[in-house]
């Protein structure tokens, strides 16, 4: 039995939601699929378009097979804080086998490489993120800036440990979602990553 999880806000719930659900039964061979999906308020504390119920019967009509609510503090909460209480609320039902999520790529060891930069903040990217933060950008916007610049000055240079060109980096943190990537529900950092890059 292979039981994949979606952490979502279905707000509203639509094609490309749909979409997900059936690649993660198609492809993936997903026996169940379990939702996390934020309740009447979505993150950063904004009221749903719709209300939870209906957007859980959507979204049930759509082929999930479970939709569990997330704590409204973590419904509500930044891109990673959202992505931390979905994982850990798929987590501890002990049975999800793997994370289903967009990417604008598909390329997990780019995210990879994205998230551990989010993670383990290199002096170059910190000293990037203030400097944009003295500038007045919110907290967001410069650390997007600061990502890219980060990762085109590593992508340009003789010790591109990215094997991926700039352009092609800039592509993945700014277009939007556009193909399904699968990962282990454990790939916490990566999931962490690409839900923060999905939302500013």
């Amino acid at each position: 039995m292979k039981v994949v999880g979606i952490i979502a806000e279905y707000n509203p719930f639509h094609k490309g939601h749909e979409y997900q659900i059936r690649y993660a039964r198609e492809i993936l061979g997903a026996d169940y699929i379990v939702v996390a999906m934020s309740g009447d308020f979505v993150q950063r504390g904004a009221p749903a378009l719709m209300e939870k119920h209906l957007r859980a019967e959507m979204a049930l009509l759509g082929g999930a097979d479970l939709i569990l609510e997330m704590p409204v503090q973590t419904a509500t909460a930044s891109a990673e804080g959202f992505a931390a209480g979905g994982v850990s609320l798929l987590d501890g039902l002990g049975v999800v086998d793997e994370l289903c999520f967009g990417s604008e790529c598909g390329d997990t060891e780019t995210l990879m490489n994205i998230a551990q930069i989010l993670i383990k903040e290199p002096f170059e990217y910190r000293k990037l993120l203030q400097q944009n933060l003295r500038t007045g950008m919110s907290f967001p916007a410069a650390r997007s800036s600061a990502l890219i610049r980060y990762m085109r000055e590593k992508a340009t240079s003789v010790h591109n440990t990215f094997g991926v060109s700039s352009e092609h980096i800039e592509l993945i943190l700014l277009l939007p979602i556009t193909s399904w990537e699968s990962n282990t529900a454990k790939r916490f950092s990566v999931l962490t990553a690409v839900s923060f890059l999905m939302h500013f």
